[in-house]
């Protein structure tokens, strides 16, 4: 696992075409990296949502973002047919990069947790409905926020211990922005 402070190797994810996603490739950059649950969870799109809306503001302060998802290239091009989002999805559909980021797997009772169960309900009443995940996706794999640097050093971590949470957009913008 990384820890903040440190250089995040040269991971090489994958874009929907399945050509390769090098981290290197963003270099002289923060970069902020946004691990989905799966791309039918609707936290996930909650935040991707708030993520979005703000993109333009990130970029313009010089930072990317990428979202990285589990699903397998061929299943991400068929989502990315219907997203509204100009964030760039990636795949890591062996879950390396999660695991290097050190992102666990929720139990299955972690979903009956009357926090998880408010926030899940609390999304829904906003309109948020879940979708199903596809093969090669783990329902139970838990996402996370994490903030690197231009010289590839972690500076934030945020590794969700609860599936309908995220990291504070606020929180990520200020770090993105100054």
């Amino acid at each position: 696992m990384i820890a903040i402070g440190e250089q995040v190797p040269d991971i090489t994810l994958r874009w929907a075409n399945d050509t390769p996603c090098a981290l290197s490739g963003f270099a002289g950059r923060k970069l902020l990296l946004v691990f989905v649950r799966h791309l039918g969870c609707i936290a996930c799109h909650a935040h991707l949502d708030k993520i979005d809306k703000n993109y333009k503001i990130i970029r313009d302060a010089g930072a990317e973002v990428l979202a990285v998802s589990m699903r397998p290239p061929e299943f991400l091009r068929q989502f990315l047919k219907q997203s509204k989002w100009s964030v760039p999805i990636v795949c890591d559909p062996d879950r390396t990069a999660y695991r290097l980021f050190g992102l666990e797997r929720a139990s299955w009772t972690t979903y009956f947790r009357p926090i998880v169960v408010v926030g899940y309900l609390a999304l829904m009443f906003r309109g948020w409905m879940p979708g199903m995940p596809v093969k090669g996706e783990d329902i139970h794999q838990l996402g996370g926020d994490f903030i690197v640097d231009r010289d590839r050093r972690l500076i934030y971590a945020h590794q969700s211990r609860d599936p309908s949470r995220s990291a504070p957009i606020g929180e990520l913008m200020n770090l993105l922005t100054k």
